[in-house]
């Protein structure tokens, strides 16, 4: 007849419960100490960052006078910007024609004023002589554009500097306008 069970440990199932804890003890206990450390290693790391955080830190320290100083820059640049973005109504190209004035003036002559619109763009100013004048307004040059001196005024016997002021326009040439109306024939 087979026996069918199996007889290798004679110790009673309590006992043999005991004897495997025995055993595993060891490795319990190393893994709990394991994650004892890293937690410890973790709070401690964790109370160094904070320290050094707190003890780093220094408050920003700011100047008031350069605080308001800072602050008017900004609004003036404000301004400045939405005057920028205005300065485009209706299709007038404030920039080409400011860039052509600027490039086309001499360094004797100093503008006083600026006008730009949509039909006419005027510059007033001052300059030495008048050949300063007319170099200025010949070297405008817009495309569909024509310069003119308005308005010269000659300097009276009681001015000093003896400068010569003077109005320019610069308003679009009738001759490379296209005609109005529809193609007649």
């Amino acid at each position: 007849m087979a026996y069918s069970k199996r007889s290798g440990n004679f110790l009673p199932k309590q006992d043999i419960d005991q004897a495997e804890y025995q055993h595993n003890k060891q490795y319990i206990k190393m893994g709990l100490q394991m994650i004892l450390t890293f937690i410890i290693t973790g709070i401690i790391c964790e109370i160094l960052a904070l320290g050094y955080a707190r003890y780093s830190y220094q408050p920003v320290s700011y100047d008031a006078e350069k605080f308001n100083a800072g602050q008017k820059i900004h609004s003036s640049l404000k301004r400045q910007v939405a005057l920028i973005e205005e300065s485009r109504p209706n299709g007038i190209n404030v920039l080409a024609i400011m860039s052509a004035v600027m490039s086309a003036k001499p360094a004797e002559v100093t503008l006083l004023s600026i006008d730009i619109s949509e039909t006419k763009s005027s510059f007033t100013g001052t300059a030495a002589n008048i050949d300063s004048v007319n170099l200025f307004c010949n070297n405008i040059d817009l495309t569909g554009f024509k310069a003119v001196v308005e308005t010269i005024k000659t300097p009276n016997q009681n001015q000093t500097d003896g400068s010569q002021q003077f109005v320019i326009s610069v308003e679009p040439d009738k001759a490379k306008l296209s005609p109005a109306g529809g193609n007649k024939k």
